[in-house]
């Protein structure tokens, strides 16, 4: 079992960057939402946004130059792709106004949430943990109260990726 958890981590261990620069752009958007009712800074998310592209294509890159690069990995690194059209699609649904300016903060979290149980299913009970609070964090505040909820969404989801980065670092080392 400790075997197949430090390969499979391993082989995720691209997702760490991954965790932070989208972590960070989580916490940054957040922190521009609460500061866009005192100062002007409205189309800066987007900017957030593009950083977070461009760190996330240059983090892949520079994994796939790894010499410890394996197949496993390559594979790990496959499933990166669909997950950036992801992010991609959900920010040109919102950019267009195909959908509610609170649908993507609610429906990315609830994909997070999905994505770190499913993480702590091969892994371990922490990364569960930290999606099944997401989960009802994200479905509590879209069903009770939707105000904030992209706020508060995002600031825990940041966190959350954060928490998860760290966790596959020390499952890494050790």
């Amino acid at each position: 079992m400790y075997n197949q958890r430090k390969n499979t981590v391993s082989s995720l261990s691209v997702l760490i960057p991954l965790f932070f620069i989208w972590g960070l752009e989580w916490i940054v958007r957040a922190g521009l939402l609460l500061a866009e009712k005192k100062y002007n800074v409205e189309g800066w998310s987007t900017y957030a946004f593009y950083g977070a592209v461009g760190l996330s294509v240059i983090a892949i890159i520079v994994s796939l130059m790894r010499p410890s690069w394996s197949a496993s990995s390559h594979i790990t690194g496959l499933f990166l792709i669909p997950m950036l059209l992801f992010v991609l699609a959900c920010w040109i649904l919102q950019y267009i106004g195909a959908v509610n300016l609170f649908f993507i903060p609610i429906f990315q979290s609830f994909l997070l949430a999905t994505g770190l149980v499913a993480l702590g299913i091969m892994l371990g009970r922490t990364l569960t943990f930290i999606g099944l609070w997401l989960f009802a964090m994200a479905a509590t505040l879209s069903i009770l109260y939707l105000g904030y909820s992209p706020l508060i969404l995002y600031a825990s989801g940041g966190i959350a990726m954060f928490v998860a980065a760290i966790q596959l670092r020390m499952w890494n080392r050790f």
